[in-house]
C-alpha cells in the first residue's frame, strides 16, 4: 500500500492507530533510523500523552506529535533528504499548527539553518547509544561498581531470566504496579504517563514488534526490560523495571538481557535521560559508545 492512499492530504491529519503498526514499521525499517523514537511502539503506546497524527504531502510520510507542552512537531521524513523540499511545500500550504521540527540530524537542520530557521540542539534528548558485548563483558576497572553490585545481587538471591511471553505479562504488571505505588506514581504526571505506556505495551505485547526479558528472583518477577529493533545492528531499549531494594538487580537485568536476548546486535540505543541529572549520571557511568545528537528547528 502506498503512502497515498494510506494517509490524508496535508494539511489533513489523522491519529496514529494500531492498524497502522505493519505499514509505519515497513517504512520506518526504509529510514534505518537512529532516533530512539522512530518504531511504531514508542509513536503509539506513548499517544494519550504525546498524541502522533499521520499525514502525506506529494509522496512522503508526515509523523506529527504533540509534546507535554501541547506543541506540535514533524519528525524527520523517511527520506530525510526530502525534508527542506517538503516542508517548503508546507509552508506554502499553510502551516498555522506546526510549532517546529524534531529528531532532526545535524546534517539537515543545518539546511534549515541556512534559510534562515533557527537551529537548537536539543542535549536532553540525544541518545545514548552502547556497545552491547561491552555491556556483556563489563571488563574494566570502570565497571568494578557494577561487577560487585551484580555479584552481591547473585550471592544474595537465586536468579533465574526468561524471556518475556504471554504467559508472564501479567506478572510483569505486578511489579510495575508494585514499582508506582512505591513512587507515588499517581503524584507524578511524568510516571503517570509512563505507567500507562508501560501497561500499554505490555497487554498488547503479542501485537507489537517487542521483546524482552525478566528476571525471577527467589521465585518472583523483580525485574524486567523490553525492547525493539531499531534498524539493521541497534535495539532500542523501551523501558527498564527493576525492584530498588534488592542491590545489583538493574545492573543485572541490564547485562543478562544484552547476554542473552540481544546477541544479534551491535548496539542498544538505551534512550535520552530527558535533563534529569540523576539519569544522565547513570547513563554516562555505562560509558555510551556514542550518542544520537538531535536537534529542533524552530519556525517561529
Amino acid at each position: 500500500m502506498n503512502v497515498e492512499s494510506y494517509f490524508p492530504q496535508y494539511p489533513g491529519k489523522r491519529e496514529i492507530s494500531i492498524n497502522d503498526k505493519d505499514f509505519l514499521k515497513q517504512k520506518l525499517l526504509k529510514l534505518q533510523p537512529q532516533i530512539s523514537e522512530y518504531t511504531f511502539t514508542n509513536l503509539w503506546i506513548w499517544r494519550q500523552h504525546r498524541p502522533v497524527f499521520l499525514s502525506q504531502l506529494e509522496d512522503a510520510m508526515l509523523i506529527f506529535r504533540k509534546n507535554l507542552n501541547g506543541q506540535i512537531y514533524l519528525l524527520p521524513l523517511v527520506e530525510e533528504e526530502k525534508s527542506l523540499h517538503v516542508f517548503e511545500k508546507m509552508r506554502h500550504e499553510g502551516i498555522e499548527d506546526l510549532d517546529g521540527l524534531y529528531g532532526f540530524s545535524k546534517e539537515e537542520a543545518t539546511k534549515f539553518n541556512e534559510k534562515g530557521l533557527a537551529v537548537i540542539g536539543d542535549r536532553n534528548n540525544w541518545d545514548y547509544v552502547y556497545s552491547v558485548k561491552e555491556l556483556i563483558s563489563l571488563e574494566g576497572t570502570k565497571y568494578r561498581k557494577k561487577r560487585q553490585n551484580i555479584h552481591q545481587c547473585l550471592s544474595d538471591h537465586e536468579c533465574v531470566y526468561k524471556p518475556i511471553t504471554s504467559q508472564i505479562v501479567k506478572e510483569c504488571l505486578e511489579l510495575q504496579n508494585d514499582w508506582c505505588n512505591l513512587r507515588s506514581c499517581v503524584s507524578d504526571p511524568g510516571l503517570m504517563s509512563e505507567d500507562w505506556a508501560i501497561k500499554e505495551i505490555l497487554t498488547n505485547f503479542d501485537k507489537l514488534s517487542v521483546f524482552g526479558g525478566a528476571i525471577y528472583v527467589d521465585g518472583r518477577i523483580e525485574a524486567f526490560t523490553i525492547a525493539e529493533r531499531l534498524n539493521g545492528n541497534t535495539a532500542v531499549i523501551h523501558f527498564e523495571k527493576a525492584n530498588h531494594n534488592i542491590r545489583g538487580l538493574y545492573q543485572l537485568i541490564n547485562q543478562w538481557f544484552c547476554k542473552h536476548s540481544l546477541q544479534d546486535y551491535e548496539y542498544v540505543n538505551r534512550e535520552q535521560d530527558l535533563g534529569i541529572q540523576g539519569l544522565r549520571r547513570a547513563k554516562q557511568e555505562y560509558y555510551p559508545h556514542h550518542m544520537v545528537e538531535k536537534y529542533t528547528i524552530k519556525i517561529s
